[in-house]
Parts: C-alpha cells; structure tokens; sequence
C-alpha cells in the first residue's frame, strides 16, 4: 500500500474516533447549541494532538517559510561548488540560482554574494544596480559588514540610488565599529580629501592610523603620506617606517613611495641603485605606479620593448588621465622606434622602415587625446646628452625626464602619477 493510501486511512480512523469522543462529553442538545466555530476548534485542536505525519518528503518553498537556516546551508553549500568547480563543472548560472534560494531562506552572506554578482555582471547578465542594491541593503540591515561597505560605496557613486553622502558615510561608519578595515581608511580618505565632507586632517589621521594599527598595509600607507606630505625630518622618518612596514606586507605601491625618497633624498642618503631596486619590486608586484615608472626608466636604457611591456601592463590597471599618460608616452616609444628604423642607413639594411610602429603611435596618441591628456608644451629636457636622464656610476638616473621626476609619491587612496613624457634627441 503507498504512503497516499496509508495517510488517508490513518486520518479517516483518527477523525471518526474524534467525533466519538466528542459525541460523549456533549450531548445532543447541547452540541446543537454549540457554535460551529467553537465545535470546529475543538475538533481540529483534538485531531491534530494525535496526528503523527509520516517522513514525506518535500521541496521547501522559500516564500512560505521566510527563514530556514538548515536549507539555506545546503543551498549555500551547493552554491559554492557550483562556483568553484572542484566538486562539479562550474556553472555560475546554476551558482547564482541557488545563492539567491540560500539569501531567501535568510542566508546573509549569501545576500552579499547575489549582490556582487548583479554588480559585478558576473559572466550572465548585464549588470543590475538596483538589484545589487537591494541585496546589498538586506545583508547590511542584518549587519553584514562586507554589505555594508559595498551600500556605503552605492550611495556614494549614486549607483542603484540616488547618490546620499550622509548614507553612505553612516553605513561606513557602521562598518568601520564593527571592525572593517575598508571601511576604517575609506573613511580616512573621505576626511582626508573633503569632497563628500567638511575636510578634517585629524579625522583622518585617525582612521589611517586605526587601520595601520590593525595591521592592514593599505592603511599604513596612507598613514605614511600624511606623515610625507607634512614634511620636515621627523615626519619622513615616520613616512619611510610606514612605507618599509606596508612593503613588507607587500603593498607594491608603498615600494615605489620608497624607492622616490632614495631617489631624491628624502631622510635617507640619496642612492639611485636602492631607488632601482625598490622601483622594480615595484613594478613586479604589480603596482600601476611601479610598473609606470620602470617602464620609464627601460626606456631612457633604450630598451623599448621592455619599456612597452611595461607600460602597456600599466595601461591596463589605470584610468582616465592617468590612462591617458601612460598612453602618451607609448605613443613616445613607438613614434622613436619607427623614426630610427625609417632612417637612412637602416633602410639599406632591412626592408623594415618602421611604418607600422609609427601607425602605432598615431593610434595610441589618439587614444591619450580620447583620455583627455594634456602633455606638457613645452618639456625642459636634463642635461644629459641621451636625452634618457643623468648617468651616474653606470647607472640612469630613474625618472629624470621632464620637469624634475617622473617617479611621484601617491596621494591619499589611490596613485598618481607624474607630468612627464619621455624625450628622445631630435624632439622639438
């Protein structure tokens, strides 16, 4: 017999032996008299103390039961492995369907993660910042902290929501109490720089100064520049302690922020093949800012395809104006490579006249004018006979291109880069 047929034969005895037992405590005349309502109470109330269901088995529906911690863990759990593929083939698709069952079942991570994924576009749909939005917000209201830096920055850019200032300081602040250490320097940069608030140096300072605490290297770093940038002898003692402390964590823009005090001086004795050293770590742990500078440096040692490679990938990390110089001075490269391969003597050596790296320049001037660049009028070029900057002791001096360094500390919360463009013997 199946589980059907069963149930119903259980709940058929069960009603009859309840209204038997209700029949005796009542009698006729004054179970008639009884209103329905209360007779049915009773009777429901009678029946289902005894009915013992038996282990059927069914899907939970997410919009009947609220919260379901036990069936958000196993959605929450299958997701990942969707995600990952080590378990299974990867399927994002089928990830995000079941992250968003685990964030309806009241998963809060979850949430988090079906947020991301509308603000990311994360490889099958366009993105929905309204939606990313509206996760964000159901994750941070159940103090989520990751949630809440990622509402914060919404209501910051105005994205999802109309941009609100105050909101999105109020969410950073939640965050930053409960210990986030994105939030703690994004509020630090926020104080710092006065664009969404009444500028407060102290204030910033002191939330640079929490994360540094904390050991986080970002925040050491910024901590480094406010010490730098007020100057003096005991304030660049504290910048290159913070800089060497954020290094060593591997912050690699902190590594450039070193190797220009050794370039020029700053509390340490000027030493050019230090600044080279910390210059290259730079640039190969992937700061935009290193790889922008040693791709400078390759170029004044005239070896231009390195200098490309470099600046090519930093290119790729950089926006807007900075994008725009990094594409200027490719454009620089590609305009010396083709002018000394179209020179006479090299023509009567390879078929080669360096068409093509000068369309090359021609396309990536184009892209520094799209990227609204404006480069200097007119450059001063060192005085060194190259035209690549000074040699001393063998060895170029890193960045002494355009008026005075290349090589430029960041500023507070991201890099930025040096006026400078690279200058070649014949340039006007």
């Amino acid at each position: 017999m199946d589980k059907k047929k069963i149930l119903f034969k259980t709940a058929k005895t069960l009603v009859k032996s309840t209204v038997e037992e209700l029949m005796k405590d009542d009698s006729k005349e004054n179970l008639k008299q009884k209103e329905n309502k209360s007779l049915s109470k009773k009777f429901s109330d009678s029946l289902f103390s005894k009915i013992k269901m038996p282990n059927v088995e069914k899907l939970p529906n997410a919009q009947e039961e609220k919260i379901n911690p036990m069936q958000a863990a196993i959605y929450k759990k299958q997701a990942d492995e969707f995600m990952s593929g080590q378990k299974v083939n990867r399927d994002v698709l089928k990830a995000f369907e079941l992250y968003k069952k685990a964030a309806e079942f009241g998963d809060v991570e979850s949430m988090n993660i079906v947020g991301n994924m509308y603000y990311n576009c994360e490889e099958i749909f366009l993105q929905d910042n309204e939606n990313a939005f509206k996760w964000y917000q159901k994750a941070a209201n159940l103090n989520h902290v990751n949630a809440m830096y990622n509402l914060a920055n919404m209501y910051l850019k105005g994205e999802g929501v109309k941009k609100n200032s105050a909101e999105a300081i109020k969410y950073f602040q939640k965050a930053a109490e409960l210990g986030d250490i994105a939030s703690i320097n994004k509020l630090g940069e926020i104080y710092y720089e006065g664009k969404e608030i009444k500028q407060d140096r102290h204030e910033a300072f002191k939330w640079f100064r929490k994360s540094a605490d904390l050991g986080n290297a970002e925040g050491m770093r910024n901590l480094a520049m406010m010490y730098f940038n007020e100057g003096g002898t005991n304030n660049y003692q504290q910048a290159l302690n913070y800089f060497k402390r954020a290094a060593d964590l591997g912050n690699a823009d902190a590594m450039a922020d070193i190797s220009f005090m050794y370039q020029n001086g700053f509390f340490v004795k000027k030493d050019l093949d230090k600044a080279y050293h910390w210059l290259k770590k730079s640039a190969e742990n992937g700061s935009p800012n290193g790889m922008f500078n040693f791709g400078i440096y390759t170029a004044q040692q005239k070896n231009y395809y390195d200098a490309l490679n470099w600046l090519s990938a930093a290119y790729e990390k950089s926006d807007g104006i900075s994008a725009g110089q990094i594409a200027y001075n490719i454009s620089r490269i590609y305009k010396k490579i083709g002018d000394d391969k179209s020179g006479f003597f090299t023509n009567l050596l390879s078929s080669d006249n360096g068409d093509a790296e000068l369309k090359k320049a021609e396309e990536w001037l184009g892209i520094s004018k799209k990227l609204k660049y404006d480069p200097p009028k007119n450059p001063t070029k060192n005085n060194s006979s190259s035209g690549f900057g000074d040699v001393i002791n063998g060895v170029g001096a890193i960045g002494e291109l355009v008026e005075g360094t290349v090589i430029v500390a960041g500023v507070i919360g991201y890099t930025i880069y040096g006026i400078c463009s690279l200058i070649f013997e014949g340039d006007n």
